[in-house]
């Protein structure tokens, strides 16, 4: 029951977003083809090695050649970012700027797919924006009045350091909490909902 319900959802999201989901995939199109003044690509198409038929789009604000021989982080590393996400639409949903030191730090593997694929491609230094489709993002899933399922995911990031490369690095400090200020309220949220529904299910 639990399961139809959920395609049930999923179902009326596909109708109910149609044109935010639209606006978005024509945009995230729009990025893939943008030139620059000397008629160059703006981004980079990103396809990870361990799944050919996705990709997400990367501009460097730096200038890469200058950490060539820095180092880029496993999945299973541990990494202190510093950040801003944004929709499509340059409406800001959440910043590392809220956490001390204003750093994020995080195992490469405990986020989103979009998340992934950029920090394997970086190297530590490096600063750049990028743009994740919302397959790659949170597809389908309301995650707030903000991030409505189907958005497209706009990160400016800069991979500051690799405090952990061969294995994960826990500390009881909020600069070690694998998890944001939006994280937290967004896990409490859906808790929240989870037993709603079970109670409403039970009646």
């Amino acid at each position: 029951y639990r399961r139809q319900r959920q395609m049930c959802i999923r179902d009326s999201y596909w109708t109910q977003y149609e044109t935010w989901r639209n606006n978005n995939d024509a945009w995230f199109i729009e990025q893939l083809g943008a030139k620059d003044e000397a008629g160059n690509p703006v981004y980079t198409k990103v396809v990870p090695s361990w799944d050919r038929s996705i990709y997400v789009l990367m501009k460097y604000y730096n200038d890469t050649s200058l950490n060539r021989d820095a180092q880029s982080p496993y999945q299973t590393s541990t990494v202190d970012v510093i950040y801003k996400g944004m929709l499509y639409n340059g409406t800001p949903f959440d910043s590392s700027y809220q956490q001390t030191d204003s750093i994020y730090r995080t195992r490469v593997n405990q986020n989103i797919k979009g998340w992934i694929i950029a920090l394997e491609q970086m190297k530590v230094g490096d600063s750049c924006r990028v743009i994740i489709p919302q397959t790659l993002g949170y597809g389908s899933q309301y995650m707030s009045s903000l991030i409505l399922p189907y958005s497209t995911l706009v990160f400016d990031m800069k991979l500051v350091a690799i405090p952990g490369l061969e294995k994960p690095v826990y500390d009881t400090t909020s600069k070690g909490n694998p998890f944001s200020p939006y994280e937290k309220r967004l896990s409490l949220f859906r808790t929240a909902v989870f037993h709603l529904l079970r109670f409403v299910i039970y009646l």
